[in-house]
């Protein structure tokens, strides 16, 4: 990938570069458009261990003064989380920030078996898996491309601002 900011803002951060600081206001948002990929949209956020390119993660919590953290959590193998979800760029691990991916077609890591144009659901921390499983659906993301495709353990998913499913009220 090799996502260019379209963003008239001086000072961005690369998409997949990863910083020890915040380089910008974590929770930025900026679109960007890569020849293969086409455009997507991407949010600055604080990293978490074990991240890896296409981990899927979920942000939020407050400070003790009641202002947003914009750190991420693996997305955890629990039902009925209602949680925005996002892809990392890179290995964004604790203590960096960087770029994670929120709409457009997204590299996500996968240990199960994905069919292409199928639905996405939450796999085992910060994975995803193929097909529905029951209030582990990720709405807004749905397989362009069988398991392995573009790298081992990877899929291609069109994202729309996913989110895990959460309770009907």
């Amino acid at each position: 990938m090799a996502f260019i900011i379209r963003e008239n803002q001086a000072g961005l951060p690369a998409i997949g570069s990863i910083g020890s600081a915040a380089a910008v206001a974590p929770g930025t948002i900026v679109r960007a458009d890569d020849p293969s990929y086409g455009s997507g949209e991407f949010i600055y956020l604080q990293g978490v261990a074990n991240t890896v390119v296409g981990s899927a993660v979920i942000w939020g919590g407050v400070t003790a003064g009641n202002l947003p953290t914009f750190q991420t959590t693996l997305l955890p193998n629990t039902t009925l989380q209602g949680l925005p979800v996002a892809f990392a760029t890179a290995a964004i691990l604790a203590n960096q920030y960087g770029w994670y991916q929120i709409g457009g077609v997204a590299i996500a890591a996968t240990t199960g078996t994905f069919a292409a144009a199928g639905a996405a659901s939450i796999g085992a921390a910060g994975q995803v898996v193929g097909g529905v499983v029951a209030g582990k659906m990720i709405l807004g993301a749905t397989s362009l491309t069988a398991n392995n495709v573009p790298g081992t353990n990877q899929v291609l998913l069109s994202c729309n601002r996913p989110q895990a499913q959460g309770p009907i009220t």
